[in-house]
């Protein structure tokens, strides 16, 4: 559509639609099921005409409930296996759950479900004191990942969090390293099976 083609542009990261509302765009492209309205506030007063971002990495959080405990698990499990076993040997599935138990008791606070189109896709924990704030866990189950979502995810705590010293850590055998550094990560130490990072 030329008409569409032409209104396009970048706002704050986004590709937005300027449209008419009196006009209807119709594709058959899956891309328009990424299609998001800004809300009353993008809408030009007194005119018929407002923004549609087209976002693929749009997210939002919620608090955990007792009833995510298995989701989240899974989602741990599907993200950490392999380097635990590169590690400490087999996956011991009764094992892992008591530490999931301790894990859970410790960071419940501060762990929140990731949705991306009103689908749950993972988890996310947070620890914070007055000069740091420490990234736990960043989990997307396979479907969802490589599209974005947890680097804008990074990107987002990097804005609201500007104050402090953001600290992470990391499986050494895991590839992540580029993203972090590419975000401003820079190694601060290790232990025997993580790297460390600040920015």
């Amino acid at each position: 559509n030329k008409a569409l083609r032409e209104n396009l542009f970048l706002k704050d990261g986004y590709i937005v639609v300027k449209f008419d509302l009196k006009t209807k765009y119709q594709s058959g492209s899956n891309n328009w099921d990424y299609l998001q309205y800004m809300g009353p506030e993008a809408m030009n007063e007194g005119e018929n005409t407002g923004d549609l971002i087209l976002n693929n990495t749009k997210y939002s959080l919620r608090t955990i409930t007792e009833k995510d405990y298995d989701f989240i698990y899974q989602v741990k499990k599907d993200a950490y296996k392999k380097y635990v076993e590169m590690n400490f040997g087999e996956w011991k599935d009764e094992l892992q759950r008591e530490f999931f138990k301790i894990f859970m008791e410790k960071f419940k606070e501060g762990a929140r479900i990731i949705i991306f189109q009103r689908i749950d896709i993972g988890f996310f924990n947070e620890c914070e004191t007055d000069y740091i704030y420490e990234i736990g866990n960043i989990c997307i189950i396979p479907k969802y990942q490589n599209q974005g979502i947890g680097t804008t995810i990074l990107q987002d705590i990097i804005k609201k969090h500007a104050d402090k010293e953001i600290r992470l850590q990391y499986f050494k055998q895991n590839p992540v390293r580029k993203l972090y550094e590419r975000l401003g990560f820079r190694q601060c130490g290790e232990t025997e099976y993580h790297y460390q990072m600040k920015k």
